[in-house]
């Protein structure tokens, strides 16, 4: 089964990268709480920026947290560096009993 996404509010949705059928963006009017709920009822990842779901993912489970850690990025730098990365992130998400991956400019962290 493959695997499918929510990109949190803070995340743009126009990246071309996010624009595949495994990924869903949620509606900004939502809080984290149902960002965590539709995630976890839905088996979505959540993508995202948001420290709060790192906190999140620590404590409970499931959903698996996809957080980037990049700080502010040009949208072009940004798709460069996914296309870079996307593949490394999904590779660590498939080891078991990683609940959270924490994605930095030069390295990736799991817990």
């Amino acid at each position: 089964m493959s695997k499918r996404f929510l990109l949190d509010a803070n995340l743009s949705s126009r990246s071309r990268h996010w624009q595949q059928p495994e990924f869903e963006s949620a509606p900004d009017h939502w809080d984290d709480h149902t960002v965590w709920q539709y995630a976890a009822e839905h088996n979505l990842i959540i993508v995202t920026k948001d420290v709060d779901f790192e906190e999140r993912a620590l404590r409970y489970a499931p959903p698996q947290v996809v957080r980037f850690c990049t700080g502010n990025m040009r949208r072009q730098v940004f798709r460069a560096f996914l296309a870079e990365t996307w593949e490394h992130i999904l590779e660590v998400l498939n080891q078991p009993h990683v609940r959270l991956v924490r994605v930095f400019a030069d390295h990736l962290e799991k817990a």
